[in-house]
């Protein structure tokens, strides 16, 4: 089970991950330490008591054949009859009459043929005595029409195969959905501690400022609004951080119960920096057409038409050739025998066949649903991708605006503190060009993050966060 998950760690196809070198989580109280989106998933993997259940769907694959398919065991069959007549007569001298077998059969289920061997002692009474009679044997039968030579358990087990491949499919898709819940736990993680950084740094400037402005006032220069102004801008960046440090508290008490990190060592997170592994010219339409979805739709398709294929040998009737051999004497031995081989054939049909041929409509309707099927997703999925696509441009563009924005703001307030410090502007013009920067920032890192979103969720749609489980 641990090889399984580290080499499943190992297929997250999410690189380029901006994470540098790691530093291990020590007991280091002085300084936090990063914890990569890498290291996070790998301390989540292993820690992360819901992991194996993703799991445990694989583990019934190995018995789906015993458990569907004709076994091929070899059966022993023993069996003993005593018979007592009634009313006893003094002429029987106590001998009650016995027959008794034993026989080994084997089924071979590739080919439909059974094999079987057999021994029978049987003991007569008469008035002059009793003896013994036994017969020995073997047969061979072979299902010729509707299993010709294994042909349906063949497809039972083609059918097997198919949905046993379609269960380790859904594994990894489980898994998928698992490693992305992940990351956009530890995204939202970076976003609130950035924001709070950012408000952090917001409240320094505000504090700062407001001291400036009561220097200020004490020489007269400065309002006493100007002062209130100040006081106000402090309790509401209080109030920000307070806010964005009970969010931060809750996804780091979040992190360490996923990954089990102590709760003495402090911990932050990296950016996390994704990129369109298909940033190639192969567009969503050819990504699907290579995707995990395409081909648990296309196994679908498989499955529903070799059940139709079962369902329409089901009508055929029940046909065995059989041939053997039989060799019949007196005591256990056989003697004074008689020989014979035989040759036959059997069957059984069934000329209503109401309940057979409705199962094969309805299997030739399972098929052609699982086709529109496999359309009608492959459709969605292009569409939502092709949106997803979209939305990540425009919020790339939306990025280098808000980066802009946050130049011109920078370069206003660096002038607005200045005029601001020689008497030419208001406080209130310096406050406004400080909110502007401030909302730039925040707005910067918002956008990122949604971005980083985008793009996660474009991947698993596309099966491309999750390649496979390598064995």
């Amino acid at each position: 089970m641990k090889k399984t998950i580290m080499s499943m760690f190992a297929f997250i196809l999410i690189l380029p991950l901006h994470s540098g070198m790691a530093q291990d989580l020590g007991t280091d109280n002085s300084s936090a330490n990063i914890l990569s989106l890498p290291l996070f998933l790998n301390k989540a993997i292993s820690h992360d008591p819901s992991f194996p259940v993703l799991l445990s769907d694989e583990l019934y694959l190995k018995f789906q054949k015993d458990l569907l398919l004709p076994a091929g065991d070899i059966v022993l069959g023993v069996s003993a009859q005593y018979d007592l007549f009634l009313p006893l007569e003094e002429n029987q001298d106590g001998v009650t009459p016995w027959e008794g077998s034993i026989s080994l059969s084997k089924l071979f289920p590739s080919s439909g043929t059974k094999v079987e061997a057999a021994y029978s002692n049987s003991l007569f009474s008469t008035g002059s005595g009793a003896y013994h009679r036994s017969s020995a044997g073997v047969m061979v039968s072979q299902p010729i029409v509707q299993n010709a030579f294994g042909v349906l358990t063949r497809m039972q087990e083609n059918k097997i195969e198919i949905d046993e491949n379609i269960v380790r499919y859904r594994v990894v898709e489980a898994y998928e959905e698992y490693m992305a819940s992940l990351i956009e736990i530890y995204i939202e993680w970076y976003l609130v501690t950035e924001n709070a950084g950012i408000a952090r740094n917001n409240l320094k400037h505000n504090r700062d400022l407001a001291t400036l402005v009561m220097r200020k006032r004490r020489y007269g220069i400065a309002r006493p609004e100007d002062v209130y102004r100040m006081e106000l801008e402090v309790i509401q960046s209080q109030e920000s951080l307070e806010e964005l440090e009970s969010q931060l508290l809750h996804f780091e008490n979040k992190i360490r119960r996923l990954t089990g990190i102590a709760q003495e060592n402090g911990i932050i997170p990296e950016k996390p920096t994704m990129v369109i592994s298909a940033a190639s010219p192969n567009t969503a339409e050819s990504i699907l057409q290579k995707s995990r979805t395409f081909r648990i739709l296309k196994d679908a398709e498989k499955s529903a038409a070799v059940n139709l294929d079962i369902a329409g040998r089901s009508i055929l009737p029940e046909v065995n050739l059989f041939m053997g051999y039989k060799a019949i004497g007196r005591d256990y031995n056989i003697q004074d025998r008689t020989e014979n081989a035989y040759a036959g054939v059997s069957g059984q049909y069934n000329f209503g066949h109401a309940k057979e041929n409705a199962d094969e409509e309805i299997k030739g309707i399972d098929l052609k649903r699982a086709r529109l099927e496999t359309r009608r997703t492959l459709f969605n999925l292009e569409i939502y991708a092709s949106e997803l696509e979209s939305a990540i441009r425009l919020q790339e563009t939306h990025i280098a605006r808000a980066k802009d924005r946050l130049s011109l703001s920078e370069k206003i307030l660096a002038a607005e503190t200045n005029n601001y410090s020689i008497g030419k502007k208001s406080l209130n013009d310096l406050i406004l060009a400080r909110k502007s920067v401030e909302t730039a920032r925040y707005d910067i890192v918002n956008m990122e993050m949604s971005r980083q979103i985008l793009i996660l969720e474009r991947q698993k749609t596309l099966d491309l966060l999750v390649d496979k489980i390598q064995r």
